[in-house]
């Protein structure tokens, strides 16, 4: 068990690192949100039959502009649709993540690439968000026009993936990047400092 003095330096250390990270994130979220948009809408244009007409991007919202030709009782046309994305939504915890990862650095030592292991999953926490959100929402109002796309397994996975990940993934990502460090720091338990360094 740590000595109450480094919980107690943990602590200050979470604190003023939390205030720190949320107002860095306030700035940099506009971006991030941005480059995950545009990243996911060619993931789809590339493995759905949806275009991408227009992205657009303000501080908070993202606006992604699809189109699909579809075949109607007039003949064939383009069914547009226009999603809208609140970045806060898939981001809200990245604040709070990355202070709790600060403040118990102070009692664990981690080596630099469960840093980086942490990144690269709120990374893929954030890309599965926006995909199986877009996927959802483009796939719903298609049926809701009468179009029928999907098979029944695939429609009923679509709806597991946006529902687990909005309901639980996103939610409970600081628990998930502590489980992740502390099953990585039960390996490097009787391992010298400098070989956890490597």
């Amino acid at each position: 068990m740590p000595p109450k003095s480094n919980i107690a330096l943990a602590c200050g250390v979470f604190l003023v690192s939390y205030g720190l990270f949320l107002l860095g994130w306030v700035q940099v979220k506009p971006y991030y949100g941005r480059v995950l948009t545009r990243f996911v809408s060619q993931v789809i244009a590339g493995t759905t039959q949806f275009k991408v007409d227009k992205i657009g991007h303000d501080r908070e919202k993202a606006h992604i502009t699809f189109s699909r030709p579809v075949l109607t009782k007039q003949g064939f046309g383009d069914m547009v649709l226009e999603l809208t994305i609140p970045v806060s939504n898939y981001t809200f915890n990245t604040p709070l993540t990355f202070a709790l990862l600060a403040g118990l650095f102070v009692i664990f030592r981690w080596p630099l690439r469960h840093f980086i292991g942490v990144c690269l999953i709120l990374l893929m926490i954030h890309l599965t968000y926006v995909y199986g959100y877009c996927i959802f929402q483009l796939f719903f109002y298609l049926a809701q026009g009468g179009f029928k796309v999907l098979s029944r397994p695939v429609q009923l996975f679509v709806e597991f993936l946006w529902s687990f990940t909005d309901n639980m993934v996103v939610r409970f990502e600081p628990f998930l990047v502590f489980l992740y460090l502390w099953l990585m720091n039960t390996q490097l338990i009787g391992v010298s400092p400098e070989q956890r360094k490597r």
